[in-house]
């Protein structure tokens, strides 16, 4: 199902939301380099979320043909319009796939939110990915890849600090 991950018969499970982040780091220079980097950050079983609610043609039909068929329920950044949501495995091929898509016409068209998870837990989360946001990640992500990671996407990252 396209849209809202509904949860059915075959899976019930949700994942959880990163409420406890540890990095903060700035939207990157480089929208390409980001998504065709992102295999460096997240290790082997981790999926990247896609959700917006202008995706053009194009990268919407790859990335229904490269979703797994039972995906968990994730909680949503949109409410209105209903947004169309993907879940893709991060992987080094279709992160490379993936990034051909990241800007249209010059502009960043793919997505108004990212987000990705591991065994049901995100682990980062871009909840502005449209207006270049800072994007969050846990503590699963180890310091070097993300310096390393930064350095390829022109972006900046700290320990991140709750506000208020």
């Amino acid at each position: 199902m396209i849209g809202r991950m509904k949860p059915n018969e075959h899976n019930e499970a949700q994942v959880r939301r990163l409420l406890e982040p540890l990095w903060e780091v700035t939207g990157p220079v480089d929208r390409e380099a980001f998504v065709r980097n992102l295999y460096l950050v997240f290790p082997e079983g981790t999926m990247l979320v896609v959700e917006g609610t202008k995706i053009p043609e194009t990268p919407q039909a790859f990335l229904e043909s490269n979703q797994p068929p039972d995906c968990p329920t994730i909680a949503l950044d949109t409410e209105w319009p209903t947004p169309k949501v993907f879940h893709l495995p991060v992987t080094q091929e279709l992160m490379e796939r993936l990034a051909t898509f990241a800007l249209i016409d010059d502009r960043w068209e793919l997505c108004d939110h990212l987000k990705a998870y591991r065994a049901y837990q995100e682990v980062m989360a871009w909840y502005d990915a449209d207006c270049n946001d800072p994007w969050f990640a846990d503590g699963t992500v180890k310091e070097e890849n993300l310096k390393d990671f930064c350095r390829i996407t022109g972006s900046q990252y700290k320990k991140y600090e709750r506000r208020g």
